[in-house]
């Protein structure tokens, strides 16, 4: 049976099916008593997505990165479940935290990204005597002063070795000198 567009029945269901999407699209229609008040809140949380995706792509044109992000979470917030909005955040990210001095570019994917994003974050708030003893516990020398800035630089980029993929890795041991075959024999020693 089709829906007749002019028949009370057919014009509610689709009324609720049209209220329904725009709910399960975050839109809080459902919170509106009547069909055009849902209608124009539908169109204004559409109207800020796109503004804010427009306006986030400029930003991302002109590298600043902080300023995409901030402009992609919020096409987001007017619209979730947009798929565009969401690959552009990613990609904001990526490149605010390649700006900040991380390889991200080089890790296997977006979830590998992310999580040393959170773990170089946690690197930069912890204190001294937490740095210290990791640097210890790693089996580095003890020296007489410590700065914390050179604990947080080595912490930093054990962490970025240790997300980097393995042929990543070993591009990063040719770039320091670090003959790969040495490097192998090594970890093969630390298995055994």
């Amino acid at each position: 049976t089709k829906l007749n567009p002019s028949d009370k029945l057919s014009q509610q269901l689709l009324t609720s099916a049209q209220l329904s999407a725009w709910a399960d699209a975050g839109i809080p229609v459902l919170q509106v008593d009547r069909l055009d008040a849902a209608t124009r809140l539908a169109d204004d949380f559409g109207r800020l997505s796109s503004k804010a995706k427009v306006e986030g792509h400029a930003a991302l044109q002109s590298h600043n990165f902080a300023e995409a992000v901030r402009c992609f979470s919020n096409a987001l917030t007017y619209s979730p479940n947009d798929e565009v909005a969401k690959i552009l955040l990613q990609q904001a990210q990526l490149q605010q935290w390649e700006a900040m001095g991380l390889p991200v570019m080089r890790l296997a994917c977006y979830a590998d990204s992310f999580q040393l994003a959170e773990q170089i974050e946690e690197v930069n708030g912890m204190s001294m005597a937490v740095l210290r003893e990791w640097y210890f516990a790693a089996g580095f020398p003890a020296e007489p002063l410590l700065e914390r800035d050179k604990i947080v630089g080595l912490l930093k980029q054990v962490k970025i070795w240790q997300k980097l993929p393995l042929s990543e890795l070993e591009q990063e041991c040719d770039r320091k000198g670090i003959p790969v075959c040495t490097a192998w024999i090594v970890d093969l020693e630390a298995d055994t």
